[in-house]
């Protein structure tokens, strides 16, 4: 029957296979003759079955078995697609490498899912949503770790829930992903200095001065490039002392009042009162 079919092709994908009748009732009265009460007797592909049973959470039963545990430490993945992936990888900027991994993991989907090749992929679906069930999250974990040449949890796919979540999440894992900067001690520096503000209100010149010394520093916050680098060209050493250099450089150097104000003017305007 079709749907006996169906049932047999669901089970055997999962690692289960049925029983031949013969086989089954033997190992019954077997059981019955031996005083088991609690006795499971199953066709079961270990390597197939146990990593599917467990994509949601460890399962403490499997864990006593020795086949199970075996099944689970063996899946370690295969590093020829591995160097590969880190090579492209190597070459690419930070836009580029996210990029280049959500059309790794499109691609690992259309084959796991059996769409067509040229599927339109949502990166902002859920894995749910696009077809993904226990069994097909642990062949798309297990085609992605290969490719990847390192081990990936099966919850993969429930611990980032879409591709896009997935792309950043292997973008800040993998191998030669750039460092992410910690800004903790900027925030700190910033809050002490709103403190101290708060604490000593500056006079009105002085209050100028440090708001165009924060402007220029947004201005080179915002000039820096994707890697970190500010993209300003540099000036020469000395330059400092001409008309050309930074006007933050010029407040910063200059002791005469009439000149600091005149710069000060400069950046804010007419607001700042005679």
């Amino acid at each position: 029957m079709a749907a006996t079919g169906e049932a047999e092709e669901y089970l055997h994908r999962r690692g289960l296979s049925p029983l031949d009748p013969r086989l089954a009732l033997a190992a019954l009265a077997q059981a019955i003759d031996g005083g088991e009460t609690a006795l499971t007797v199953a066709d079961v592909d270990w390597a197939r079955f146990t990593p599917v049973f467990t994509s949601g959470r460890p399962s403490p039963l499997l864990g006593e078995l020795p086949e199970a545990v075996r099944a689970l430490t063996a899946n370690t993945p295969d590093d020829e697609g591995g160097p590969g992936l880190r090579d492209r990888l190597a070459g690419l900027g930070a836009g580029e490498r996210q990029t280049e991994l959500a059309r790794l993991i499109r691609h690992t989907l259309t084959v796991v899912l059996r769409y067509e090749a040229d599927a339109h992929i949502d990166d902002t679906r859920p894995f749910s949503d696009l077809g993904f069930d226990s069994l097909t999250a642990v062949e798309f974990r297990d085609l992605l770790a290969r490719e990847c040449g390192q081990p990936l949890p099966a919850t993969l796919v429930f611990d980032h829930p879409t591709p896009a979540a997935l792309a950043d999440h292997l973008h800040r894992t993998l191998p030669g992903a750039a460092p992410v900067a910690d800004v903790g001690p900027l925030i700190g520096a910033l809050d002490a200095l709103e403190a101290t503000v708060a604490d000593s209100p500056p006079d009105e010149l002085s209050k100028a001065r440090l708001t165009v010394r924060l402007r220029a520093f947004l201005d080179a916050w915002t000039a820096t490039g994707p890697a970190g680098r500010n993209t300003r060209t540099p000036r020469s050493a000395d330059s400092a002392d001409t008309a050309e250099a930074p006007v933050a450089d010029r407040i910063a150097a200059t002791d005469d009042d009439d000149e600091l104000i005149n710069l000060i003017r400069e950046q804010l305007g007419d607001n700042l009162g005679d």
